[in-house]
């Protein structure tokens, strides 16, 4: 029979995101979601306790946490701050999409300011017409040498206004 009960290590964990959501987000998340503002020492916060890089590989800040772990950290945030859950779920996408595609050069300059939570990053998909459908994007992106000229439309960019650097999805052009 499987066993789904936690290690004691996540239990621990769990405990000490529990306490942090209650005590430290809880008390102004109302406050900050009718102002519609990103607490962005909140998410430098979250990058102190470990929360912002734990799919972050271990080399460059990160602790490369289980899908498990990473789970329950969304749930503890989320009983603080709803909104704050994307420290969790947005850092863990984007930051296996830096370890797992970009060059060396990149994962090194941006995974660490992932992980701190010193840079908030967001992800460009979605489009008009193909929604978050990757394969059905239609904005390409042509590499000029040192730059790559992109040509498209994105209909929703998650922490838009907030973002210190994206993750853009494109189709490659050649010329």
């Amino acid at each position: 029979m499987l066993d789904f009960s936690f290690t004691e290590e996540q239990e621990d964990f769990r405990r000490t995101l529990k306490k942090l959501a209650t005590e430290e987000l809880l008390p102004s998340y109302t406050k900050w979601d009718k102002e519609k503002k990103l607490p962005r020492h909140l998410w430098k916060r979250l990058g102190d306790v470990g929360i912002t890089g734990l799919r972050v590989p271990e080399q460059f800040g990160g602790s490369a946490a289980d899908c498990v772990t990473t789970g329950i950290a969304a749930e503890e945030i989320g009983r603080g701050d709803f909104n704050l859950t994307y420290a969790v779920m947005l850092n863990a996408l984007i930051g296996e999409i830096i370890a797992t595609h970009a060059s060396e050069e990149l994962k090194e300059e941006f995974l660490p300011a992932l992980a701190s939570g010193e840079q908030i990053f967001g992800i460009a998909i979605t489009e008009p017409d193909a929604g978050t459908d990757a394969a059905g994007i239609k904005t390409s992106a042509v590499d000029e040498g040192d730059v790559y000229v992109l040509n498209g439309e994105k209909s929703g960019i998650s922490v838009a206004t907030e973002a210190d650097a994206f993750v853009v999805f494109a189709k490659p052009i050649q010329h």
